[in-house]
């Protein structure tokens, strides 16, 4: 290597305080090569903890989209949400399942009421 002050070809001769300002890696012991892989591992483990934390939260996030089938559960009375309607091919129907003199049964807002499969709640920002 050169100095680039000097040029000389060799920088620890030109300048032999430069060995006070780099130290050789020193050989680790078996005990601190312990300590060393144990603080990657335990650094490594965080981070997978903080993963995990962010993939619940989004997981979390998705099911309040998610199409729910009518078989798994119902939404609340008189809740107005999306559905999907058996043999309709567009999904922006808007209804709401609810009690009325004939009993309970799914009333779908400008669409045909027909047999609703799916619904998802209508969440605002």
């Amino acid at each position: 290597m050169k100095c680039p002050h000097c040029k000389k070809e060799v920088f620890e001769k030109c300048h032999p305080d430069v060995d006070d300002l780099y130290e050789e890696p020193k050989e680790l012991t078996p005990q601190e090569q312990i300590e060393q892989l144990h603080h990657e591992l335990m650094v490594k483990h965080g981070l997978f903890l903080a993963m995990d934390v962010k993939i619940e939260k989004l997981q979390a996030k998705l099911e309040k989209y998610r199409w729910i089938p009518v078989e798994e559960r119902l939404p609340e009375d008189i809740t107005t949400v999306f559905v999907v309607c058996q043999g309709v091919g567009r999904t922006g129907n808007t209804g709401f399942y609810g009690e009325d003199e004939n009993g309970w049964s799914w009333e779908v807002v400008h669409g045909i009421n027909t047999n609703v499969t799916h619904w998802r709640p209508i969440l605002l920002p």
